[in-house]
């Protein structure tokens, strides 16, 4: 009787970053892609092997024919215990309104991806935008309008803007915040005001500065049949500046806006998120080390004011629902309604201290509709933001 151990990729989670890198077929890559990276590490590796003889008492005996001893392995960024404490958060019943929820973590002074999870991860990675245009981010965009606006020198955070209720609305009517100063205007995320910077910036130099910071283009850089990660959309110039600068008529991936408010986060520093750490032995030494070009984009204290802005959402705008007592944390929440009403995606993009370290942390619930148990319509600041919270109340825990 002969027996064997072997592993078998479960198709229930085959959108688990684990299962992702499993599945590739080293055969079938495009060039320049994620998985051809993969195969150009591991393509010399030797599968461990072990042969079976009868010896001269006719009794069976093994040798083993090759080890592997010298193979490539792939040590990845991301953190198991912290995913799974975000899974188990996605799981809880509190949050069982939602089909489906995405969230990444990035330890922000390395871009490297600690969690990449879904609620439900047999549906396509919504992480990576696989299979669609990625999702317009809605407010969550006016971290990087504020801070575009801030590095530029068109306005200070104090300086004041009028409300007139152009596209500000409250229960569905129109509303007019009256004067707001740029500070005040993103804690209660003021579309007009944020449309007037918008305005201020251009198209161009909007469209220069998100590029640089990683939107309209892969991130993984993913390929292939089912699995190709979304790019998003870039808005034209054709879709008004203004709209541009609230977060519609641009689509990005959660994975994307992610690297892009870690720059400001990071003291200004895009870097290119990432999933590879490092190339390592058998013995888990390691070989080489992976670490992406790191790009300046804003000036510390661009970085500063947009952070301490983010932290007035929690303790007064609104994020209130995303408030962790007792840690360093700021945020923005986003809720994003496709042309028509059809859809809408619920936001919140925030940064907390952990162990004296700064992460990214950013979380979307695709296709939201009805209201919560407060009769309340699904929005980014109760559906993403109280994730947000009962993630972070996760990870402090001992």
């Amino acid at each position: 009787i002969y027996t064997y151990v072997y592993d078998e990729l479960d198709l229930k989670e085959s959108w688990r970053v684990e299962n992702i890198i499993a599945s590739i077929d080293k055969d079938n890559v495009e060039e320049g892609s994620f998985e051809s990276e993969v195969v150009s590490i591991i393509q010399d590796n030797k599968r461990p092997t072990t042969g079976f003889y009868l010896d001269d008492k006719s009794i069976y005996r093994t040798n083993e024919t090759n080890s592997g001893v010298n193979n490539k392995n792939i040590r990845l960024t991301i953190d198991s215990s912290m995913s799974d404490k975000i899974r188990d958060v996605l799981k809880d019943d509190s949050f069982s309104n939602l089909d489906n929820v995405g969230v990444v973590l990035l330890e922000a002074n390395t871009g490297k991806i600690r969690a990449m999870v879904q609620k439900d991860e047999s549906e396509a990675n919504v992480n990576l935008g696989i299979g669609q245009l990625g999702f317009e981010p809605g407010s969550i965009f006016k971290i990087l309008t504020e801070a575009i606006a801030l590095n530029e020198g068109l306005v200070n955070v104090t300086d004041t803007f009028t409300c007139n209720g152009n596209i500000c609305t409250n229960s569905g009517k129109s509303y007019a915040h009256g004067t707001l100063t740029v500070n005040k205007a993103f804690e209660v995320s003021c579309n007009d005001i944020f449309a007037k910077l918008g305005q201020l910036i251009g198209y161009e130099n909007l469209l220069k500065y998100t590029t640089n910071l990683g939107l309209y283009n892969k991130v993984l850089g993913l390929a292939g049949e089912n699995r190709e990660e979304a790019v998003g959309v870039m808005p034209k110039l054709t879709d008004g500046v203004s709209n541009f600068a609230i977060g519609q008529c641009v689509t990005v991936t959660p994975l994307q806006i992610a690297g892009a408010v870690n720059a400001i986060v990071n003291d200004g520093i895009y870097i290119k998120p990432s999933l590879i750490e490092a190339i390592v032995d058998d013995d888990n030494n390691v070989i080489e080390n992976i670490q992406n070009e790191e790009n300046r984009i804003f000036t510390s204290t661009t970085s500063k004011l947009v952070k301490n802005s983010m932290s007035n959402v929690i303790t007064n705008g609104t994020g209130t629902a995303a408030k962790v007592d007792g840690i360093i944390q700021g945020g923005k929440t986003g809720t994003a309604t496709g042309e028509g009403g059809a859809t809408t995606h619920g936001w919140f993009a925030g940064y907390f201290e952990l162990d004296n370290k700064l992460y990214t942390l950013v979380i979307v619930a695709p296709n939201i509709n009805g209201v919560d148990e407060n009769g309340t319509e699904l929005a980014g600041g109760n559906t993403a933001a109280p994730i947000y919270r009962e993630i972070i109340k996760a990870l402090i825990s001992e």
